[in-house]
């Protein structure tokens, strides 16, 4: 994993609340929910059931939990198998070894762990590499429903062609800085392209 370029100045913000010092659980708490690019790596518990990997970042939301101090695996079980049944996982139950998957049903879940929480700000990573077609499609309803619902999507990737497809805006970063923001009606790819290479 590369080593990740810290903040320099400035801040962020998530619906007008300064952000830059909270973790991972805490930024989940806001709202906020990121899927990284090595989904396997980084993104998952490979060993772990598809159970285990919905509960990732839930661990202490009141819904999970007995008395405030125990895992409540019933309710866990239940949101499992909610996911797998929304978000269309291909799996034969939700006790089976996320690993096993494919590439396109691990992004399911994923993406299923994120819609438990009331998403303000999804933050995705190459949200599409290497997979199937039909997965392709799903996960672009998915990205365009969170939108609808009122969340902002912010999402990470070098392949121009998936981004113009969807996208409201485009900005283009190069060595960390910002290199222009185009709106949908300015959208070229040659001049995105080229911003692209440092151009």
């Amino acid at each position: 994993m590369a080593n990740p370029r810290l903040i320099e100045k400035g801040d962020y913000l998530v619906k007008g609340k300064r952000v830059n010092e909270l973790d991972t659980l805490s930024l989940f708490k806001e709202g906020v929910f990121y899927t990284p690019s090595d989904r396997i790596v980084e993104g998952i518990l490979p060993d772990g059931s598809i159970m285990e990997n919905v509960l990732l970042g839930h661990q202490t939301d009141n819904d999970f939990l007995k008395r405030k101090i125990f895992i409540d695996w019933q309710e866990v079980r239940n949101a499992a198998r909610k996911t797998i049944q929304n978000l269309q996982v291909k799996a034969p139950h939700e006790e089976i070894e996320i690993r096993r998957l494919s590439g396109g049903n691990i992004q399911r879940v994923i993406i299923g762990r994120a819609l438990l929480n009331e998403l303000d700000l999804f933050i995705t990573h190459n949200t599409t590499s290497g997979l199937d077609v039909s997965s392709v499609e799903f996960i672009f309803k998915k990205l365009v429903e969170i939108r609808q619902n009122g969340g902002a999507v912010f999402w990470i990737n070098e392949d121009l062609d998936e981004l113009m497809i969807l996208s409201d805006r485009i900005g283009v970063l190069f060595n960390g800085e910002l290199k222009g923001i185009f709106t949908r009606d300015q959208f070229d790819k040659y001049k995105i392209g080229l911003l692209m290479i440092g151009g």
